[in-house]
Parts: C-alpha cells; structure tokens; sequence
C-alpha cells in the first residue's frame, strides 16, 4: 500500500473522529434537550446577552415589539449576503415597531466584531449580541447557521427557519405577527 494513502486514511479518520467527538460533545452540553422542547410556536427563551458594543441585551425588554432573531457568524460565506438583507429589512420594517438582531456565534472579540459587523457590512441598525459558548444557540435549538425566528409582541416564537431560503415565509410571518 502507497504510505502517503496510508497517511491520508489515517487524517480522514481522525477528522472523523474530531467531528464526531464535536457533535457529542454539543449533545450531551444540552442541544438536544433544547431542540426537543423548543415547539414552534412556545414562549421565546430569555436572552441576556452582550452587544458587540458592551451593553446588555435583554429580549424582554422588547416585549410588545416584532423581534426577528438571526443567527449568524463572520466567517459563514451566506451570513455575509444575509447581514446587509438583514439592515435593508429593518430600514423597511423599524418604524412598524420590528427589532432585528443578531446572534453572533463566534468567539471573536468585541472590536473585531464591531470592526466587521458596523465597519465591513455597514450594519447600524441591526443589534448585534454574542453568543458565548452558544448558550443562546441550545436554548433556542439551533443547528445552522442562517436560522432564524421571529418572536411576536407577547414574546412568543411566531416563525422559524432558515430565512435565505424563504424570504417570503419570513416576510408573512414578520407581516402577521404585527
């Protein structure tokens, strides 16, 4: 057998092995927990978070607003497409009482997420908060990137999905949560 095929088998499964450890270690931290008990339409788990500006973010002092919850990283190539979509629908949607975030689930720091986020995407009126140790992420049962919620005035979640795949399902559930 050639060595160097040998040498390749052997990093296939140690990626495999690595990967698999990854995904254990994420379900037995709780995620599966947190995506079985997440019903579609139940109450809105609390988020207390950190902008990327250093205040603290609740979402219940959003009750009585339309909140759409987007989580994202800098480092995914269709959250860089998804961001500016994100700031053009809240132009279009902050007057009518709707609030757009984004849970940012990197470990990146503060200045560098602003740098990104504020600087490189232009983002003003999207809140952004950061996610450490995907705490957020469990609770709200997310598994991909992109996913995304829309939680009515009485906090509530209205609607989730992946949004760049059915903008207009996205666009219906932020129109009948108001």
């Amino acid at each position: 057998m050639n060595p160097r095929r040998r040498i390749g088998t052997r990093r296939s499964f140690a990626f495999a092995a690595v990967a698999i450890s990854l995904v254990a270690g994420f379900v037995a931290s709780g995620a599966a927990t947190a995506a079985s008990s997440n019903p579609s339409t139940g109450p809105a788990p609390a988020i207390v978070a950190q902008t990327i500006e250093g205040r603290t973010f609740r979402l219940s002092a959003l009750r009585g607003k339309v909140v759409v919850l987007d989580f994202l990283t800098p480092d995914c190539g269709e959250c860089q497409v998804e961001a500016p979509l994100l700031e053009r629908a809240a132009a279009s949607y902050t007057r009518r009482g709707v609030r757009f975030v984004i849970v940012d689930l990197s470990n990146a720091a503060p200045s560098l997420l602003r740098s990104y986020y504020r600087g490189q995407l232009s983002l003003a009126k999207v809140t952004v908060v950061r996610d450490h140790g995907a705490r957020i992420a469990r609770a709200y049962g997310v598994f991909d990137l992109g996913a995304t919620f829309v939680v009515s005035r009485d906090g509530r979640i209205a609607w989730h999905g992946l949004w760049h795949a059915s903008k207009d399902a996205l666009a219906a559930a932020v129109s009948h949560a108001l």
